[in-house]
């Protein structure tokens, strides 16, 4: 998936307090409509690019896979194992 991103767009306001202004543009190079400041266009930016992979993240722990075994607290304990090992790879930190 190509990641959302903002262009430049203007200059909103008047000297000497004028700001640029962004639009925002998504993964299939459309406007999405508006101007936004910098700060508010890399929070929304931000969000929707995490959307997807953490979407992808959840989905693939709803189905609560592990390594399987026929003590079923092993099991448990592997599936929760795996859950946390999905999460943390899309998070990017360590648990």
């Amino acid at each position: 998936m190509t990641p959302w991103r903002m262009e430049k767009s203007g200059v909103s306001g008047t000297p000497p307090r004028e700001r640029d202004v962004y639009e925002i543009i998504d993964a299939e190079g459309n406007d999405i409509g508006g101007m936004f400041f910098e700060e508010e266009a890399r929070q929304i930016i931000t969000a929707v690019n995490a959307y997807e992979p953490m979407r992808t993240a959840l989905a693939e722990i709803a189905k609560g896979e592990g390594p399987y075994s026929r003590d079923p607290l092993t099991h448990a304990d592997n599936c929760i194992d795996a859950m946390k090992a999905i999460a943390v790879k899309v998070l990017g930190c360590t648990a």
